[in-house]
Formats: C-alpha cells, structure tokens, sequence
C-alpha cells in the first residue's frame, strides 16, 4: 500500500496494475484507493508483464541461445 499513499501525496489519482482482485491480501489497499478517489485500471498480470521475457528472448538469441516465448492468454480472474 506504500506505492499507493505515495501516489495520493503527489496527486496521483490513476494506478495501471496487473491485478486488481479484491483479496484477504488487497482489501485493505482497495479500501484506501476508494477512500481516496484513486481509479485503477487493470491489464491482467500477464498483460502487462510479458513484455520483459519477449525482449530477453531476443536478447538470448542475439548471443547464440536458442530462446523461445510462449505466448498465452491472460487469467481474467486477475481482474
């Protein structure tokens, strides 16, 4: 919930994330986005995460490593 706080204190009141499911473990955070009009827009964690693997894949291959990323769907329940 740190990031969030951070966010309101500089009158950031947008959050793109991977997961937005309200949880045990999210609740808390949720409530105080709410609270403080914070909008979040969620992508899926997947989504928005699978850029990184994409790129060191062409890294590997570009020093002879064979790298291969398998493409697949996001979990909608993320959201």
């Amino acid at each position: 919930m740190f990031v969030v706080k951070e966010m309101v204190e500089l009158g950031i009141k947008t959050l793109i994330t991977g997961v937005t499911l309200v949880n045990d473990h999210s609740r808390a955070t949720h409530e105080f986005e709410m609270a403080n009009c914070v909008n979040i827009i969620g992508g899926t964690h997947y989504s928005t995460e699978k850029f990184a693997p994409m790129k060191m894949c062409e890294y590997f291959r570009a020093l002879g490593l064979p790298s291969e990323f398998i493409d697949d769907e996001p979990d909608l329940l993320d959201l």
